[in-house]
């Protein structure tokens, strides 16, 4: 079957059914690794591509032709024939033609996703505008939660690279995936993955301070509590708060003032066996408590006893130990608690 729709798809071009229904097949078929392979084989790629190229107004091939790209990359050898073929390229023009479009924008974030991983297709598809296509489709679908994981997920990609976060941030990303996280705060994935954005954005100076000004201190917050046994949403969410932090006293008196001492520190409790938000969690601590009142807020919440106890729990982990004893000497600095 693979074969023979991909010669289909090669042999009508032209024919906007077949191509629909052919990408549609490779998307359903494409159930594990070995198919994806087989379909990469008999030239899915290259026929995907050409599909959404020749149907361009098509809203039907562009939502099945983007999916294929997010589906099919099994591994980077997939990744880069999409690459090679112009699949960036052509993800970007199916996205800005149907912007209106949910379902293209969902897919096509997500393919930009996973295609940036590979750093040469990263810098094709900045080239080629994906920062901003993906904050225009974060910023047009704010009410669609799939919209906003995948996008965060893209912007979190994309941003790798400090030219790409500079690029997302004069797009307007920080304030769109600050606005997509405040629109879904129930959504576990979105909260995961928009702090995640927000941790690759705020490496860079310039958009830490957009992206406290545009609320990310009180959403980060705001999500933590809302999924304390959630321990990705905790992990990358103190995580984000080390970001926002570091070296950004008007962003860290708004964590504070927003609970993220509290927060944090309710993490680690929920997640004390949780090695990566121990470490993001002590990181978290030490950042914060630059000064008296925020360490009293953090003495408060119970930070000391659970930096202790992630210490003890964590003892042949040397990021814990490292961060662990980091907080403490921070916090018993000046003997002020």
């Amino acid at each position: 079957a693979c074969e023979a729709v991909i010669a289909g798809m090669r042999a009508h071009v032209s024919n906007t059914d077949v191509q629909y229904w052919g990408a549609r097949a490779a998307c359903n078929l494409a159930v594990n690794d070995s198919i994806k392979t087989k379909l990469s084989v008999a030239g899915a790629c290259e026929a995907v591509v050409a599909g959404m190229r020749a149907h361009l107004s098509s809203a039907d091939v562009q939502h099945y032709g983007v999916r294929a790209v997010h589906t099919l990359p099994v591994n980077d050898i997939i990744r880069t024939k999409f690459g090679d073929v112009g699949a960036a390229e052509a993800v970007l023009l199916g996205m800005r033609a149907h912007a209106p479009n949910a379902g293209v924008q969902h897919y096509g974030a997500w393919a930009v996703e996973t295609m940036a991983v590979n750093d040469a297709i990263r810098a094709k598809l900045a080239a080629a505008g994906a920062c901003e296509v993906v904050v225009a489709a974060m910023s047009a679908h704010v009410s669609n939660a799939d919209v906003q994981l995948h996008g965060a997920t893209a912007v979190f990609s994309l941003a790798a690279n400090d030219t790409n976060s500079t690029r997302l941030g004069a797009a307007g990303a920080c304030e769109a995936v600050v606005a997509g996280m405040q629109a879904h705060v129930s959504n576990t994935d979105v909260q995961h993955y928009g702090a995640w954005a927000v941790i690759n954005l705020a490496a860079n100076a310039t958009n830490q301070a957009k992206l406290g000004a545009a609320g990310a201190c009180d959403a980060v917050v705001a999500g933590m509590r809302n999924h304390v046994s959630n321990a990705g949403v905790q992990h990358y969410g103190a995580w984000a708060v080390c970001t926002l932090a570091a070296n950004n006293d008007t962003n860290t008196a708004k964590l504070c003032g927003a609970g993220a001492c509290k927060a944090v520190v309710a993490g680690m409790r929920a997640h004390i066996s949780n090695a990566d938000m121990q470490h993001y969690g002590a990181r978290a601590v030490e950042t914060m408590a630059v000064n008296d009142t925020n360490k009293a807020k953090l003495c408060a919440a119970g930070a000391c006893e659970a930096v202790v106890a992630s210490m003890r729990a964590h003892v042949s982990d040397a990021d814990v130990q490292h961060y662990g004893a980091r907080a403490v000497e921070t916090l018993a600095a000046d003997n002020t608690v």
